[in-house]
C-alpha cells in the first residue's frame, strides 16, 4: 500500500479515526502540515499533544498521519515517543543540494554553450527509467525544441538518457529493460541487444547522438557530467530541430561538450577515472586554466 492510500484508508488509526473519512488530498495537506511542524521546529522533539494544538488537527488524526509518515522514514520516535524529523528527509534534502550544486557548476558552461551553437542547451539528470531536464537555454531558431525544464523523456530514445546509461550501474539499465522499450519515433532503438551495442559505442567514444529518435527531426548531441564518487550525475547536451545537420557539426558539438562536462566534473570533485557495468576508464582532464565562462 502506498503513503498515499495510507493517508486516505485511515492509515494506522483505521477508519474510525477521524469522524468522516478524509478525502486524499485533504489527508495529505494535513501530513505536510504536521511534518513541516516537526521539521522547522529548531529546539527539541515534539509530543502528539504539542503538534495537534500547533496544527489545530485532532489527536487521534495527528496519531494515524504521524504513524504513516514515520513508516516512510519522514519521522521518527524518540524513547519518549516524541516526534523529530526522520532519516528520509536527510536523503532528499542531501539529493535536492547535490542537484542544485550540480546546476550551479553548470550554469555558465551552458550559457556559453549556447553563445557558441544557438541551439537549445540543456542539463538532465537521471530518474529512471527517464532523464528529467533540470536546466535549458532555448535555441535562437524560430521552431526551438518543446522541451521545458521538469520534462521527462525515455532513457533509451535520447542522447543524454544513453549517456548516462552507458556510463550508469547495471540497475540503470536493469529497470530499464524492464519497463520495455518503447518507440517514440520509427529511429527509437527497441531491441535490447541493439540498446547493448549503442551504449557501448557511447562508453567507448565518451558521449552519444540522438537523430529523431524521440522526436521526429530533432538532433542531439550529450555528454556525461561526474562527481568525486565517479557517478555520472548528469548530462549536458545540444539540441537542434535540424535533420540535416551533418556528422561533422555533431562531431564538433561533442567534441565541445565532452570537454565542457569534464571541467564541470572537475568542478565537482571527478578524478578522471569512472567506472559502470561497461567497465572502468581513465579520462586525461583538460587543463584547468581553460574556462566555460
Amino acid at each position: 500500500m502506498s503513503i498515499l492510500e495510507e493517508l486516505s484508508d485511515g492509515g494506522l488509526g483505521g477508519p474510525a479515526a477521524d469522524a468522516e473519512k478524509p478525502s486524499p488530498a485533504r489527508s495529505l495537506n494535513r501530513a505536510l502540515l504536521i511534518l513541516q511542524i516537526v521539521a522547522l521546529h529548531e529546539e527539541e522533539p515534539l509530543s502528539l499533544a504539542r503538534i495537534a494544538r500547533e496544527s489545530g488537527l485532532p489527536k487521534p488524526t495527528v496519531h494515524r498521519l504521524a504513524g504513516v509518515l514515520r513508516d516512510s522514514g519522514m519521522l521518527q520516535r524518540d524513547e519518549e515517543g516524541n516526534y523529530l524529523p526522520g532519516p528520509m528527509l536527510l536523503v532528499m534534502g542531501t539529493n535536492y543540494l547535490r542537484k542544485m550544486r550540480l546546476r550551479e557548476a553548470s550554469r555558465s558552461a551552458l550559457v556559453r554553450l549556447h553563445r557558441i551553437t544557438s541551439q537549445a542547451v540543456y542539463l538532465a539528470v537521471p530518474q529512471s527509467p527517464w532523464i528529467v531536464n533540470v536546466a535549458r537555454i532555448e535555441s535562437n531558431e524560430a521552431a526551438p525544441v518543446a522541451d521545458p525544464v521538469g520534462s521527462l523523456k525515455p532513457q533509451h530514445t535520447t542522447a543524454g538518457g544513453k549517456v548516462l546509461l552507458a556510463f550508469g550501474d547495471s540497475d540503470g539499465i536493469r529497470r530499464l529493460l524492464a519497463s520495455g522499450l518503447t518507440a517514440k519515433t520509427p529511429n527509437s532503438i527497441t531491441d535490447s541487444e541493439a540498446l547493448l551495442r549503442e551504449l557501448t559505442a557511447v562508453f567507448e567514444r565518451g558521449y552519444a547522438t540522438e537523430v529523431s529518435e524521440n522526436e521526429d527531426g530533432v538532433v542531439s548531441v550529450a555528454a556525461p557530467v561526474f562527481n568525486h564518487s565517479r557517478r555520472a550525475v548528469g548530462a549536458i547536451g545540444i539540441s537542434a530541430h535540424r535533420p540535416d545537420t551533418s556528422n561533422l557539426v555533431l562531431r564538433s558539438w561533442a567534441t565541445e561538450l565532452v570537454a565542457t562536462a569534464a571541467h564541470i566534473s572537475q568542478d565537482l570533485g571527478w578524478t578522471g577515472v569512472t567506472g559502470g557495468f561497461l567497465g572502468s576508464r581513465r579520462t586525461v582532464l583538460p587543463d584547468r586554466e581553460r574556462t566555460v565562462s
